[in-house]
């Protein structure tokens, strides 16, 4: 998760003031200093113990599951930001 390309893809999301959520296989120890760099979130899609060649057959569901609630889990907090906005009105 330390390698050049999460980190990279940062770089340029800030040149753009983008904010940028890391989706990895796997969180490693210390992963908590890439919020320190700038992402805005970091998720793992492992959601149980696993062989590697296991989670290599499972990436693409995997990703996928973790992205649906990602994006679930936002579309919810702006609906919310939303209602609420409209309320105060």
């Amino acid at each position: 998760m330390f390698g050049k390309v999460p980190v990279g893809v940062l770089h340029i999301a800030k040149q753009y003031e983008k904010e940028i959520l890391c989706i990895s296989g796997a969180l490693g120890i210390g992963y908590e200093e890439l919020y320190e760099l700038g992402f805005a979130g970091i998720f793992s899609i492992a959601d149980r113990a696993m062989s590697f060649q296991q989670a290599l057959e499972q990436a693409g569901e995997k990703l996928e599951a973790a992205t649906y609630s990602i994006m679930r889990t936002i579309m919810t907090f702006r609906r919310s930001e939303t209602e609420s906005s409209i309320h105060k009105k």
